[in-house]
């Protein structure tokens, strides 16, 4: 068999993936989050190509043959070209190079494109990897670079890209990791000789990727305890359950009571082990009676792009195209407003102008914002603001006018059934049960993402367009009355 750069990634995240994914196979899953990311690498890895206008493409479904053969044929061209997804073979190590560009020495320069915006030291792997099969196949690499996302790149002419991405090529070790290669590769293979390995799971389980073979690894384990020490929140909470750990104590309900001296972990204990919710309803009462009616119940959605698609938007802003918005007047009435943007145009304009019309009119203006983790809301409400000079003044008004409900939840109130976390889709379930998210066909933050890049590629006809747009504003609405009902259920 032949190793490839991502089984060697594999093997350095945690030897038993590797043996894993050679002996049985990735199991098959669903992962919105990483559909995104892989869509939005294809792009960022065209749009490097397109800097290149001179390079030719090995294309990527050549079988390995092919694709070497191409490969030959375009590194004796004369002139040199640079070469896309170049395939080499050394060491039985299969490797496919993003961009080899010609030196004027007679060497080349190979580029690793990652479309985040830093260099993480996995990467530097891969591309020590790529490297030592390049040099191997007798390759004179002359310069080695990763090329990431500038995040302060803005898009001032259309399919204009040049300064989008950093060249990095003094990085850290990499000479290091390039002379231990070919070590790492022979012990990759020693170790796919022999039975599966034994290998505890830990933090290499989920970094620097998920992975997918931690249900069949915690299998093999004793099921934890139910309230587990591990749903202890944030650093302190994790420092905690580690103490414990050490002590030999992994269940919550074999803690001494006032063990903890921090009140939230205090009351995380308390709560889970009497099975009572921690709720103080006048303290609740207290802190949003300096709120101002008719309430606002304000939520984005928004989407980020590593290549940004519209003039004047930079690399990685958040770009709000839906939100929702109701209204509770002092009478308990509520009215809902909603704006949702699928034209596939930039929506910014036209969610500026959707705020300053519902949120900013005379009779509504002097009404408290509600956000849940407002920072968020307010860094959309001043992005749009800084965009458009002639709103800003409404929009600021508006920024200033936001107030969060989260850190009042996170104070006063904890049912164990949020097990450690205080989202409002943890803290839904325990107040109003029957406004959950399992109903809906967009269930969080990362399927509105997808259901907008669905809704604007043009793909789709009117009638399925039109099912992803009532499943978006189904879900923002959910995410607003959802506020409303926390609000008054627990006030």
């Amino acid at each position: 068999m032949q190793l490839t750069k991502s089984l060697i990634a594999a093997y350095d995240q945690c030897p038993k993936r590797l043996w894993l994914e050679v002996n049985e196979g990735t199991p098959d899953r669903d992962d919105p989050q990483g559909d995104l990311r892989k869509a939005e690498g294809e792009r960022v890895g065209a749009i490097a190509r397109s800097l290149f206008p001179d390079g030719v493409l090995v294309q990527p479904a050549l079988p390995p043959g092919e694709a070497l053969g191409k490969t030959r044929e375009y590194l004796a061209s004369d002139p040199r070209v640079p070469i896309f997804e170049a395939a080499l073979l050394f060491d039985d190590t299969y490797v496919r190079l993003d961009i080899l560009a010609p030196l004027p020495d007679g060497s080349w320069h190979l580029i690793e494109v990652k479309s985040a915006t830093s260099v993480k030291d996995h990467y530097a792997q891969d591309l020590a990897s790529q490297v030592h099969v390049a040099r191997g196949a007798g390759l004179p690499i002359g310069r080695a670079s990763i090329w990431h996302i500038n995040n302060t790149f803005v898009l001032e002419t259309e399919d204009v890209y040049d300064g989008l991405f950093t060249d990095r090529s003094e990085i850290e070790g990499l000479d290091d990791l390039i002379a231990g290669r070919a070590t790492d590769i022979a012990d990759a293979f020693d170790l796919l000789d022999r039975d599966e390995p034994a290998h505890d799971m830990g933090d290499h389980c989920t970094s620097p990727y998920d992975c997918p073979f931690q249900e069949r690894c915690a299998s093999a384990l004793p099921a934890p305890p139910e309230w587990c020490t591990s749903i202890l929140p944030n650093a302190n909470g994790k420092k905690a359950a580690a103490a414990l750990a050490e002590e030999g104590v992994d269940d919550l309900l074999k803690v001494p009571v006032g063990y903890f001296d921090n009140p939230v972990l205090h009351r995380i204990h308390q709560a889970t082990v009497s099975g009572v919710p921690f709720h103080e309803a006048d303290a609740i009462k207290a802190k949003v009676g300096s709120w101002h009616y008719p309430l606002h119940f304000l939520d984005f959605e928004t989407i980020q792009f590593a290549v940004p698609r519209w003039i004047g938007t930079r690399a990685y802003a958040q770009i709000p195209f839906q939100f929702s918005n109701h209204i509770l007047q002092t009478d308990s009435t509520v009215v809902h407003h909603e704006f949702l943007d699928l034209s596939g145009n930039d929506p910014r304009r036209a969610c500026a102008e959707a705020l300053v019309d519902i949120l900013c009119t005379p009779e509504v203006a002097a009404g408290s914002v509600v956000a849940y983790f407002a920072s968020f809301e307010k860094q959309c409400i001043k992005a749009l603001a800084l965009a458009f000079s002639d709103l800003s003044d409404d929009l600021m008004a508006l920024h200033d006018r936001v107030v969060d409900l989260l850190p009042i939840v996170r104070n006063h109130y904890y049912h164990r059934d949020q097990r450690g976390s205080w989202s409002i889709k943890a803290v839904l379930p325990t107040v109003c049960p029957q406004l959950s998210y399992t109903d809906l066909e967009v269930k969080d933050g990362t399927n509105a993402q997808v259901a907008y890049i669905r809704g604007i590629d043009g793909q789709l006809s009117e009638l399925e367009k039109s099912a992803v747009s009532d499943a978006l504003r189904s879900y923002c609405q959910r995410d607003t009355l959802a506020m409303v009902e926390l609000l008054r259920t627990l006030s």
